[in-house]
């Protein structure tokens, strides 16, 4: 391989790496920023409005959940493609997610006998950069239109 040639490919590299790190860090602040709006909910619910745990717990996680989708389609990903297959795509890997989690949680608390704040943090840490894998490479990524190869 020539020099010219070795260069542009670890310019290349560069961007793709470039353009990962950025993804990451919107899709961790999305996540920090997730965390903080679904306490606000519950608590407002629980607190002002004297909701159950039950419908608080709910309704914290629903609106987080469509501000995750919303945010992470438009700012985290930057997904043009149409909304209705990311949608489908979104609550499929939501649903598979949520169940391997709790099988986790529940594998790591009974057979490995981790205690459950540590298994809590475990299958969060984990599940984490899963979730960010299929959002990048699944509910958001080929196939939607966009082309990340060609930024430089």
């Amino acid at each position: 391989m020539n020099g010219a040639a070795s260069n542009g490919s670890r310019r290349l590299l560069g961007a793709d790496a470039r353009r990962l790190r950025s993804t990451f860090w919107r899709y961790s602040v999305l996540g920090a920023v997730s965390v903080a709006i679904n306490v606000v909910v519950v608590s407002a619910l629980r607190e002002l409005g004297g909701q159950s745990a039950a419908v608080a717990g709910a309704a914290g996680y629903a609106a987080v959940l469509v501000l995750n989708f919303v945010m992470a389609r438009r700012h985290v990903f930057m997904s043009s493609a149409a909304i209705a297959p990311e949608m489908l795509r979104y609550g499929l890997v939501q649903l598979g997610m949520r169940l391997a989690e709790y099988l986790s949680f529940l594998l790591l608390v009974y057979s490995a006998g981790l205690s459950y704040p540590l298994a809590i943090v475990v299958v969060a840490g984990v599940f984490f950069l899963v979730k960010f894998g299929l959002y990048r490479g699944y509910v958001f990524g080929p196939g939607d239109g966009r082309d990340d190869t060609a930024k430089p």
